[in-house]
């Protein structure tokens, strides 16, 4: 009988409430599907919808060898269809997960206008690499979401990937849409990054467009 513990009370009121108490594990699965979370996966299915759409799609003009227009008016051509794939993705996410979250109207609409700009900029930008680099484009793309998917859920992922993460479209958008869902700056600078990714696809199109003409 020595061996056996003699505890107070209170000792035995506290253990009592340990055993009851429930582990939360930090980090878990849940805090990916709260307010936080669910943007990492909004841009994540942005990004891999405009993946998706250009391993279907042609990212060229079919008349662009032909056409009497300028490189210009190509481009842009070139590009209608996935501005309006783009605009269709990010409309939809940026109606959908707001009325999910629950958010009021400025910070849905806040979070609308940065998903229409993301799917837009995100299309223009699969499509500028799968017209300049055909197969290893979309290989960079894929490449991307990777990486971003790894740093939006791994605390511990080395610096310069990281960095690049955090640098990269879907890194942007993921920013400026946790910048909405917690009410923080930076939402702002997120859309500037995201316009500036939007045209450097448009020039990767115009370019591609230059080397068919050429061809």
């Amino acid at each position: 009988m020595s061996g056996i513990p003699n505890y107070s009370q209170s000792q035995r009121d506290k253990l009592a409430e340990t055993a009851l108490t429930p582990v939360k594990a930090e980090g878990g699965s849940d805090e990916l599907f709260n307010a936080s979370g669910v943007p990492l996966f909004a841009g994540i299915a942005l990004w891999a919808g405009a993946l998706a759409a250009f391993l279907m799609l042609a990212p060229l003009w079919r008349r662009t060898r032909e056409a009497a227009r300028g490189v210009g008016a190509i481009t842009f051509r070139s590009a209608l269809p996935a501005l309006g794939l783009g605009a269709a993705q990010g409309a939809i996410a940026g109606l959908v997960l707001p009325i999910a979250l629950g958010y009021g109207f400025a910070q849905g609409a806040e979070f609308f206008g940065l998903a229409l700009l993301a799917g837009v900029a995100f299309t223009l930008l699969v499509q500028g690499l799968s017209a300049l680099f055909g197969g290893f484009g979309r290989f960079i793309a894929f490449v991307l979401l990777v990486v971003a998917f790894a740093v939006g859920i791994v605390s511990t992922v080395p610096g310069p990937l990281a960095a690049i993460g955090d640098m990269s479209p879907v890194g942007a958008a993921l920013s400026g849409f946790q910048a909405v869902a917690t009410g923080a700056a930076g939402a702002g600078g997120a859309a500037v990054l995201l316009t500036l990714w939007a045209c450097a696809g448009l020039v990767l199109t115009a370019l591609a467009v230059r080397r068919e003409r050429a061809a």
